[in-house]
């Protein structure tokens, strides 16, 4: 009898623990779900402050004798 007790209680330890390491991994996704949003967001708001292409300053490229051809 006490060996069928015990099985349960281990049973039953075993199962606590499958359930708190889906819940630690739900919260990591969670987390990492939020994050991405949060630094989205931040290159979202980066990309909206920034001059479009055509308007960006385009003299200061390197010409056609930086190529290293001679």
């Amino acid at each position: 009898m006490d060996e069928v007790r015990l099985e349960q209680l281990r049973r039953l330890a075993r199962l606590r623990e499958q359930q708190d390491e889906e819940r630690r991994t739900r919260k990591i996704a969670a987390d990492l779900r939020l994050q991405q949003q949060e630094r989205q967001a931040q290159d979202e708001a980066h990309q909206a402050a920034a001059p479009p292409a055509e308007e960006q300053h385009y003299t200061r490229l390197p010409g056609p004798t930086y190529t290293g051809i001679r």
